[in-house]
């Protein structure tokens, strides 16, 4: 395994960042209400998904090598698989919305959208955290897993403010 430039991850990560501030800008047309009370049922809706997508990411790492790119392409691969599955589960959990077709048409990108940004996020904060406090030294073969946890965590916080002013609009 080869050591990667830490620069260059902090770097993106303050890229994805700015742009995470600049979407913060663009004002839906209906506003909503954020309930803080919905944030424990979307942390676990999301945890769901999120050890799903942890144990799809084990399984695609057994396949491949583990080396930062192929590291990065699995957490990008799973995490779309979970954009999907994140998307019904909660819809139907979290906010539960039953909606007209055209409106879950709109929800439904808005949410891809947010979800692609979180990805992006999720990338990169596991990038900084494995290869950039040498995760691997510390935590060893369960560095990828680890770092891949802890950075889908910091962006769920990121990711519940978005969905809930973008996706699931009331």
């Amino acid at each position: 395994m080869g050591k990667i430039d830490r620069n260059w991850i902090f770097d993106y990560a303050r890229q994805a960042l700015n742009f995470f501030t600049l979407y913060c800008q663009i004002k839906p047309k209906q506003m909503t209400k954020i309930d803080l009370k919905e944030f424990p049922i979307y942390f676990l809706v999301g945890s769901f998904v999120g050890v799903t997508a942890v144990l799809a990411r084990e399984i695609v790492i057994l396949i491949t090598q583990d080396t930062p790119i192929f590291y990065f392409v699995s957490v990008i691969l799973v995490y779309f698989f979970g954009i999907i599955l994140g998307f019904f589960m909660h819809k139907r959990f979290t906010y539960k919305i039953v909606t007209k077709e055209d409106t879950t048409q709109v929800n439904f990108f808005n949410f891809v959208g947010i979800a692609l940004l979180g990805m992006l996020l999720t990338g990169f904060f596991s990038l900084a955290l494995r290869y950039g406090l040498d995760f691997d030294i510390f935590i060893g073969n369960y560095a990828g897993s680890v770092a891949f946890i802890l950075a889908a965590l910091l962006t769920s916080v990121i990711t519940y403010y978005l969905h809930s002013r973008f996706s699931f609009i009331r």
